[in-house]
């Protein structure tokens, strides 16, 4: 059985908060404070994805912070929402590790199909190492402790 993947939420405004809550409900939500919060919280969950909401003065300094995932091991998906101002700073995003930049609530359906897109390929496994080494053999009778 697949887990399911955590949504980490930083929202500041009340109107971002409300969608996500609204489209997401159903989903495991973790909200999460400041960006010092996220990382420390998506650093145990694989496969999970965070949503950003900030402003574009806010931008360096959240960037900044959020370089230490960039290239994660725990495949963290970075995606940023907040008003149309954003959309100007999309390559500095892109750099700072965000998959996308959501710049409106008229992408709210955009910001869902990114998110289950990226649910449906993240790979979650709850097995030992050994488990996966062992049911990863190239030869299906190696797995099978009736043939050893």
């Amino acid at each position: 059985m697949k887990e399911k993947q955590t949504i980490f939420v930083l929202g500041k405004s009340e109107s971002w908060c409300s969608a996500i809550r609204r489209n997401f409900g159903a989903d495991n939500l973790s909200w999460v404070l400041d960006v010092e919060s996220l990382i420390r919280e998506s650093s145990s969950s694989l496969g999970a994805i965070a949503i950003v909401e900030f402003s574009p003065d806010e931008l360096p300094g959240i960037c900044r912070k959020l370089d230490c995932l960039f290239n994660n091991s725990v495949q963290l998906r970075l995606l940023a929402v907040g008003d149309s101002r954003i959309a100007f700073y999309k390559p500095l995003l892109n750099a700072a590790g965000f998959s996308a930049t959501f710049c409106g609530f008229l992408e709210v359906p955009a910001l869902v199909r990114a998110v289950r897109k990226h649910q449906s390929s993240a790979t979650v496994k709850s097995q030992t190492i050994e488990t996966q080494v062992w049911a990863d053999l190239p030869w299906p009778t190696a797995a099978s402790d009736r043939q050893a």
